[in-house]
């Protein structure tokens, strides 16, 4: 008989601690829940997983005490190495109730510990596969490139109050006091897209999303949700003549020396770019077409 005074119970908890290592459990393994996160670019997608309860992994005490336990307690400090049929008649014979009642809940430990590493590898992936879904649906959806006007280089970018829209059955009011629009920043959102006004060279309709990249490199999504007036507007109703802005943010409470968003953190620069997005799912309707 080889025996050994160490308890092979602390060791089998190992496996446990090296599938949580990348989320963040809470309670204790029996009745725990984990947080995965799963990444692609600048998205993150978290997802709860139920790791498992150890009472239900059932043991089968002689190919368990071989291929799991591998050395099983005794009691009174003593262990003994389980390397086949003989070694497990041994204990059998040999453990004490308290002794086989550790043994038993260290396999099912054990058992528990391996089960969870899959799950929380399979949601692992599940949280990074929506991670690339959600990333595409908001980055990657289909656009056109507009044109930019010439005669005015897209520096200055203007702002209003979304309280200065006040007809309500406009589609303009009903985009602004949706129930996706609220207030980030001092900057009006719908459903995660900067609130904008611009020309109807653009879009006449309200509800129309774009990806504007400034000259600082940053991508940002807008949504129009108000209309320049082509009136205010240069021929091609690309910009406004007059601050010769060609985006002008929708704003709650924001204030700014020189009335531009540009001296915000974040949009800097020139507009570089407008693309136009043109998948139909994206379409804000029932807000409607030239509605200012």
């Amino acid at each position: 008989m080889h025996v050994r005074g160490k308890h092979a119970a602390g060791a089998l908890c190992a496996l446990l601690l090296c599938a949580v290592l990348m989320v963040q459990s809470t309670g204790l393994a029996q009745a725990a829940t984990a947080t995965v996160t799963g990444k692609y670019k600048s998205v993150r997608v978290t997802q709860k997983v139920k790791l498992t309860d150890s009472a239900s992994m059932e043991v089968n005490p002689q190919e368990d005490y071989i291929k799991i336990l591998k050395v099983a307690d005794l009691g009174n400090g003593l262990q003994l190495k389980v390397k086949d049929k003989d070694d497990f008649m041994t204990v059998r014979q040999s453990e004490t109730t308290e002794a086989r009642k550790n043994n038993e809940e260290a396999i099912r430990r054990a058992k528990a510990d391996r089960h969870d590493k899959e799950i929380l590898a399979k949601a692992q992936r599940q949280a990074a596969a929506r991670a690339e879904k959600k990333y595409k649906n908001i980055w990657q959806l289909p656009s056109q490139t507009m044109d930019l006007p010439k005669a005015t280089d897209g520096a200055t970018k203007t702002y209003m109050s979304y309280k200065a829209v006040t007809a309500k059955g406009s589609s303009q009011y009903q985009l602004l006091h949706a129930e996706k629009a609220y207030t980030k920043n001092g900057f009006r959102m719908y459903d995660g897209w900067y609130c904008v006004a611009m020309g109807s060279y653009y879009s006449d309709q309200i509800g129309t999303k774009f990806y504007v990249k400034l000259s600082s490199g940053r991508t940002l999504r807008c949504i129009l949700g108000d209309q320049k007036a082509d009136r205010h507007t240069d021929a091609a109703h690309q910009y406004a003549e007059k601050n010769k802005d060609i985006l002008e943010f929708i704003v709650d409470g924001l204030e700014l020396p020189g009335g531009d968003v540009s001296a915000v953190d974040g949009f800097e620069g020139r507009v570089v770019s407008i693309r136009k997005i043109t998948d139909d799912h994206t379409d804000t309707m029932p807000y409607g077409w030239k509605a200012y």
